[in-house]
């Protein structure tokens, strides 16, 4: 892949070897994705990204309709 599509982290030098925690949540009909550090962009491999895509589908889903609330 060329050298832009790298992971690159703000006030780190490019290529710099850093996990990134990614959390998902969702809540009041929207998705939220949270990147610690902060990155600008990111590479996946083709598995990485199909995982991420998968579970932002389930936030999406989980968002748009959420579980029916079961009153006594």
């Amino acid at each position: 892949m060329p050298d832009n599509n790298r992971i690159h982290v703000p006030g780190k030098p490019p290529g710099s070897e850093q996990p990134v925690n990614i959390q998902m949540s969702h809540e009041g009909g929207a998705v939220q994705v949270m990147f610690n550090p902060p990155i600008v962009r990111m590479r996946l491999k083709p598995r990485e990204a199909r995982e991420l895509a998968i579970q932002m589908l389930l936030h999406a889903d989980q968002a748009e309709y959420p579980p029916k609330i079961i009153k006594p």
